[in-house]
């Protein structure tokens, strides 16, 4: 609605235009955040359908990355590891969502750390990994996945909840984390490179 009353101001179609695509974005934004919340309903009512289609996995990071790095609230450096790209066949929906809450997350906690972002290819399974150099305490570990936990306050939560929940029991594949002082946290999810169809 922002992007929209400043469009009204314009001072020339140039202006107008570059605003209407932010607008555009922004929307999508909304979008995609609506359905993820009615992907989750379905999927814990086990009505959740998988949309098959075949992609690249390092396209997929690329263009998440240069998402977050147009936005001028971002202050920490991204930097992405894909030696070798990975052809999935997936539901691309969710594989990139569960990607980008791993990314976003990161960023959260990062503090304004560096970032890496990178993918493996492991047997029959494209693993993806996102790493910041913060350390998650013993009593969020324990409590990472479970649906409403948040550090970030109320009404958050649900990301790594679905992570698991849609990575896992949906995409076949495996979703976990590692956390040490020394080295920072690592959030890695597999997912199968030819998803089996149910």
């Amino acid at each position: 609605k922002g992007f929209l009353e400043i469009i009204k101001q314009a001072k020339d179609l140039d202006e107008a235009m570059e605003l209407a695509a932010y607008a555009g974005e922004a929307t999508d934004i909304l979008i995609d955040e609506v359905n993820s919340h009615k992907d989750l309903l379905a999927a814990e009512n086990e009505n959740l359908k998988l949309n098959l289609s075949s992609f690249s996995a390092r396209d997929l990071i690329v263009k998440l990355v240069n998402l977050y790095l147009r936005e001028d609230t971002i202050l920490s450096a991204i930097n992405i590891n894909c030696f070798e790209d990975v052809m999935i066949t997936s539901d691309i929906i969710l594989v990139r969502r569960i990607v980008n809450n791993m990314l976003k997350n990161a960023v959260e906690a990062s503090g304004g750390d560096s970032i890496s972002i990178g993918l493996v290819k492991k047997e029959n399974f494209a693993e993806f990994w996102v790493h910041n150099k913060q350390f998650i305490g013993r009593d969020a570990r324990l409590q990472i996945f479970k649906r409403s936990y948040s550090s970030k306050g109320n009404g958050r939560g649900i990301g790594t909840y679905s992570m698991k929940l849609l990575g896992e029991q949906y995409l076949g594949g495996y979703v976990y984390f590692t956390s040490e002082k020394d080295t920072g946290t690592t959030f890695t999810f597999g997912v199968p490179i030819n998803q089996p169809v149910k």
